[in-house]
């Protein structure tokens, strides 16, 4: 005896579409997060940049503070999006993870910055690639892919390059690796939307 509430081969596959497009779209739709870490960490390496080479200021190091409450305020922007959405999928919490992992990473590193006189940008870049790259895998976003490849190209080069010009490598790679991507995935959902 077959139930009305069984499902057929193709309802299934249906519904499994359906959920991976639903996860999809609430991922692009975060491209939010790319474009303001992006131009955030872009000016912070900038000031580093300019300030310590031509200006010689002693603090400059300090500006990267500022990831922390842009942290904070991601997390309750993350949070906040998430009670407005009306499902949650598996890949959601995937990527929460995931990104989560990076930053606890990152905090490590920075922590540990001053064992290594905080030549630390090159190594950040490099596993920034990972998140992205996995982000980009997942929606099937190829700049994102692409933008990930990019931190991996400029981790290789920072890594050759003398420490002063670290942090101007960074801005390049997060221009490629999160602001390309970002502003792409909102010319997308500004099409779809359309």
């Amino acid at each position: 005896m077959i139930m009305k509430d069984e499902l057929t081969e193709k309802d299934s596959l249906e519904v499994i579409q359906n959920m991976i497009s639903m996860a999809k779209g609430s991922v692009v739709s975060n491209q939010f997060y790319f474009i303001m870490w992006g131009w955030a960490l872009i000016l912070i390496n900038l000031f580093d940049y300019v300030s310590t080479t031509y200006f010689e200021f002693p603090y400059a190091k300090m500006a990267w503070g500022l990831c922390f409450p842009l942290g904070i305020y991601t997390g309750v922007h993350a949070s906040l999006m998430a009670k407005k959405r009306h499902f949650k999928t598996h890949l959601d919490d995937l990527f929460l993870y995931m990104w989560m992992g990076f930053f606890i990473i990152v905090i490590i590193i920075v922590g540990a910055g001053a064992k290594v006189n905080f030549y630390i940008n090159p190594l950040i870049v490099l596993i920034t690639s990972l998140p992205t790259l996995v982000t980009g895998l997942v929606v099937k976003f190829k700049p994102l892919i692409v933008g990930a490849s990019t931190f991996w190209i400029f981790a290789a080069i920072a890594f050759n390059l003398p420490h002063e010009y670290h942090s101007l490598v960074g801005a390049v790679a997060l221009f490629c690796g999160y602001l390309v991507p970002g502003y792409l995935l909102k010319r997308k959902i500004k099409h779809e939307s359309v």
